[in-house]
């Protein structure tokens, strides 16, 4: 009898540690879940963290380049504009005939613009070499400076002075004039006709 107790209190007592192990191996278990949980959590809140920094990267990168590209666009159709507005002038300039005293004014810069007293060729467009060569007849100075006058390669109108030698020519033609005029006036060109913010 007595050994009986012995062995139910023996077997009692391993049930007990039994059960405590494995109320310890369930509790472990249990924290092990809970850690690999939150980890997985955090794992996922980094992998979130990460699409959406690089979907904004993305996005900002789309945006920069669309702006770049519309930007780009916007500056085309404005020298489109620009370039309209110029070919406008020239094709106005190749077919009115200057005023006789537009043209006077530049004959006579070309040839004060020669220190020497030396006799100069003027060339001129198809469509003033006429009109010129009746102002430089009636002007007795221009007349004694002025060796001959020549159709030249400009069409637009003005003139081109040579000194007799060849060595020596001056560019007086209103493409000229226009090439140097164009750099001053496109900002205010620009800020009429696109507003403040053109540059």
């Amino acid at each position: 009898m007595e050994t009986e107790k012995i062995r139910e209190a023996i077997l009692e007592k391993a049930q007990n540690e039994a059960q405590e192990i494995l109320r310890e191996a369930e509790s472990n278990a249990q924290d092990i879940i809970e850690k690999a949980k939150r980890k997985n959590e955090e794992r996922r809140e980094e992998e979130r963290k990460r699409i959406i920094a690089d979907a904004r990267r993305e996005s900002s990168k789309i945006t920069a380049q669309a702006s770049l590209k519309a930007q780009q666009i916007v500056l085309k159709e404005k020298d489109s504009i620009i370039k309209e507005l110029l070919d406008d002038v020239r094709k106005r300039l190749e077919k009115d005939k200057p005023a006789p005293e537009e043209m006077m004014k530049l004959i006579s810069e070309i040839v004060d613009a020669f220190e020497s007293d030396e006799e100069i060729r003027l060339y001129v467009a198809k469509k003033d070499l006429t009109d010129t060569e009746a102002l430089v007849e009636k002007d007795a100075t221009l007349k004694g400076r002025i060796s001959e006058i020549v159709e030249g390669t400009q069409s637009v109108g003005g003139v081109v002075a040579e000194s007799q030698d060849g060595k020596i020519s001056m560019d007086n033609s209103f493409e000229m004039r226009l090439s140097m005029l164009v750099p001053k006036v496109l900002p205010d060109i620009g800020r009429k006709l696109f507003g403040a913010e053109s540059k």
